[in-house]
């Protein structure tokens, strides 16, 4: 979020947040919030968040979380399924890239940032860098776009830059101090499996690689899923399937499609040619999705749920041209979702530096014919 689009954002950079708005409307504030915002901000503050912005409150139950950019501001928001109760839910700091709140405890969050030394993964309760822990002091790494937190809690995993141009999933320890981030494979997205067993990812064919404890479990397995492309992989709650983005060409829109962890049983659950369907993330049932279309048509761009038996019967709950990833929360208010339970970040854009102004030499003066 603080660099601009490169070959490591690309399909990566799909963001949790965005709707080319104010989103609650009213007067703006000049930092992104609107005055009805920053008053729904303030309500939803609890315990030591209360006085201070960097502090989220709770994670709220049967929502879905998303991310919006607004006049240079990340804000995390949250709507209901039905698409009401829309509302600001936290102010992201500009040099954090993903977070993810701790799984066994909601108040505490793990979050990417960049620091002088390259980017690290940090544990604190408040967002921001300051007097957070540092649990990956010996990576080295440009950049981390992704982060999620296993839900047995003994291992996180994100996607980070070692260099420019190359995106590799990492497993990190969290038990053991300093522990040095193990990497994986080349990919651009991910999810861990609720049982925290498996890790199914994609750097444009899906796989699976195994987990026991913190360490691999044998080698990585492609799914041999059909589509050319397959993008944005997420297990369902009791991960007996994935979902996925899926597309024949660089020319086509992405269809959804969904696939056991085995590789059998592969279903296109979406046949739409004219509508982008990107990130889609499952709710604690599994009869519903939550995606995004991040078109360029406002007619048709936003945050979308869709009954996955029906997949016909689809409402667009937010409409925006600027929403990328989205999360729905459980029953228990954990924050689950899509390539990653943490939220990924768009890279903010940059501004652009003022060209300078080319002298226009003065034309010698020609004398007329007759003069």
């Amino acid at each position: 979020m603080v660099v601009k689009r490169s070959a490591f954002v690309g399909l990566l950079g799909l963001a949790l947040f965005g709707c080319g708005g104010t989103g609650g409307g009213g007067v703006g504030n000049g930092n992104g919030l609107t005055t009805a915002d920053s008053s729904a901000l303030d309500r939803s503050r609890s315990g030591p968040g209360t006085s201070d912005p960097a502090v989220p409150g709770i994670v709220p139950r049967n929502q879905v979380m998303y991310d919006e950019f607004v006049d240079g501001t990340y804000l995390l928001r949250t709507i209901d399924p039905t698409g009401v109760g829309d509302a600001p839910y936290a102010v992201i700091p500009e040099e954090i890239t993903a977070l993810c709140p701790d799984p066994r405890d909601p108040k505490t969050w793990y979050f990417a940032a960049s620091a002088a030394t390259g980017a690290h993964v940090f544990y604190a309760r408040r967002l921001a860098v300051s007097g957070a822990e540092d649990l990956t002091p010996k990576a080295e790494l440009k950049e981390i776009r992704s982060l999620q937190v296993a839900e047995n809690g003994r291992f996180a995993a994100f996607i980070g830059q070692p260099k420019e141009g190359e995106a590799k999933l990492f497993l990190l320890p969290l038990r053991t101090k300093g522990a040095v981030p193990l990497a994986i494979a080349t990919a651009t997205a991910f999810h861990v499996s609720p049982k925290s067993d498996r890790i199914v990812f994609t750097n444009g064919k899906l796989s699976v690689q195994a987990i026991s404890g913190v360490k691999l479990n044998g080698k990585i397995r492609p799914l041999g899923a059909k589509t050319a492309e397959q993008r944005f992989p997420q297990f369902n709650r009791d991960g007996s399937r994935i979902v996925f983005s899926g597309r024949e060409s660089e020319k086509e829109k992405f269809d959804l499609y969904a696939i056991s962890p085995d590789g059998q049983n592969e279903v296109r659950l979406t046949r739409t040619p004219e509508d982008d369907e990107r990130g889609a993330t499952f709710s604690a049932t599994g009869d519903d999705l939550i995606y995004v279309n991040p078109g360029t048509d406002e007619t048709v761009a936003g945050l979308y749920r869709m009954a996955v038996k029906t997949p016909a019967e689809r409402i667009r709950i937010k409409p925006s041209l600027n929403i990328g990833e989205a999360r729905w929360t459980g029953n228990d208010g954990r924050l689950r979702g899509t390539a990653n339970v943490g939220l990924v970040l768009r890279p903010r854009p940059k501004a652009e530096k003022p060209k300078p102004e080319t002298p226009v030499p003065e034309k010698p003066s020609v004398d007329k014919p007759g003069k």
